[in-house]
């Protein structure tokens, strides 16, 4: 088994395999992990704005703000990376040079999670 694999298998993730990606999707999260393979594999978040939008639209439809939608949204965040650490040390246990994306991901992330909050917000 490879490091995807068990990292699959662990955290009970759906493997979607795309081109040269392998997408590791997170069960009730907007979120998932990017291993991009190569000579070198690159790891990110990605991000299912929909998905995002429609858990969000309805925590505010129940009556919550923005900031109680960032909370859970950032505890799924903290999720997602846990994962993509975990598939990080397993691809360089087994000798893979590997680049982390992680940090320019999540950054990224977070300013478009806020922008389209305070749309929805406003809106709703």
């Amino acid at each position: 088994m490879t490091s995807i694999s068990d990292a699959a298998k662990k955290f009970k993730l759906q493997r979607v395999s795309k081109d040269d990606e392998e997408l590791l999707l997170i069960p009730n999260s907007p979120f998932y992990v990017v291993v991009k393979k190569g000579p070198v594999f690159r790891v990110r978040i990605g991000v299912d704005w929909d998905k995002m939008e429609e858990i969000a639209q309805e925590m505010i439809d129940e009556g919550e703000d923005k900031e109680d939608v960032l909370d859970v949204m950032d505890d799924l965040l903290d999720e997602a990376l846990k994962i993509a650490y975990d598939v990080i040390k397993s691809l360089e246990r087994e000798g893979k040079e590997v680049k982390s994306e992680l940090t320019s991901s999540i950054m990224d992330i977070k300013d478009e999670m806020i922008d389209r909050l305070e749309y929805l917000e406003e809106v709703s």
